[in-house]
């Protein structure tokens, strides 16, 4: 639900490199969760609890109000750096939270999902070392919007290709 979100919020600035590295993120975390659907459906033989989940509120209140064209550059810029920080900021809460679920299920002797959380865990901290360095390379450029823009098709391309290799190709089904 998170990246769906920065989807959005980056496609509202424009930034179609960005929302697709979250389509991206969205995409595989997608797959990972039917994977631990599966999974604990057949160890468990029943539904994993549900937990009400709800994306956090990253795209400001204001932005519903108003359109992209009535901002400003330094608006932008500042949008961009909220939105990377909101991103790391979202993934480190994620790995506290896989960190206490580690723990819970490793006291439970639920080994297999245990298993499945550290792999989840290792994916959020690569994702986090992702993001710090994007916002390293971004406060060395001090958020020139120029440079953004230019590297946004580059980034798409690579992200929409990320996508396609996670997905099963389409079999094409012909009538005999």
């Amino acid at each position: 639900m998170f990246h769906g979100r920065m989807r959005e919020y980056f496609l509202y600035l424009g930034l179609r490199g960005y929302a697709a590295m979250h389509s991206f993120h969205e995409t595989e975390e997608r797959l990972g969760a039917e994977k631990l659907t599966d999974y604990f459906m057949a160890q468990n033989g029943s539904l994993i609890p549900d937990k009400a989940l709800t994306a956090p509120d990253v795209i400001p209140a204001q932005w519903y109000r108003m359109r992209r064209q009535d901002t400003d550059s330094q608006w932008r810029r500042r949008a961009v750096r909220d939105g990377m920080s909101a991103w790391r900021d979202w993934e480190k809460s994620t790995a506290v939270s896989l960190k206490d679920m580690i723990f819970r299920l490793s006291s439970e002797n639920e080994y297999g999902c245990c298993r499945l959380a550290e792999q989840k865990l290792s994916d959020v901290e690569s994702e986090i070392a992702g993001a710090e360095d994007m916002i390293f390379d971004l406060e060395s450029i001090e958020y020139n919007l120029p440079t953004i823009i230019g590297r946004q098709p580059s980034l798409a391309e690579c992200y929409h290709s990320k996508i396609a290799a996670l997905l099963p190709p389409v079999s094409s089904v012909t009538d005999s």
